[in-house]
């Protein structure tokens, strides 16, 4: 967005992501997750098919780094 003061406003949940990531999460523990920081950090509605689709995505991302090493 354009609002100069959320530049880095998810910065915080990317170290939670990767330690997730890198110990072999599952789709579902990465969703619960995605799903407390969108609702209890950020205020968001629940979402679970939205944290489910960037879940999957992240862990095939974490894959094809691994695999490129």
């Amino acid at each position: 967005m354009d609002e100069p003061f959320a530049a880095d406003k998810y910065d915080l949940y990317i170290p939670k992501i990767v330690a997730l990531l890198r110990t072999g999460t599952n789709v579902d523990a990465l969703m619960d997750y995605l799903d407390w920081v969108e609702t209890s950090r950020m205020g968001f509605t629940p979402g679970r098919e939205r944290g489910r689709m960037a879940a999957e995505r992240l862990l095939a991302l974490a894959r094809e780094v691994e695999t490129s090493r």
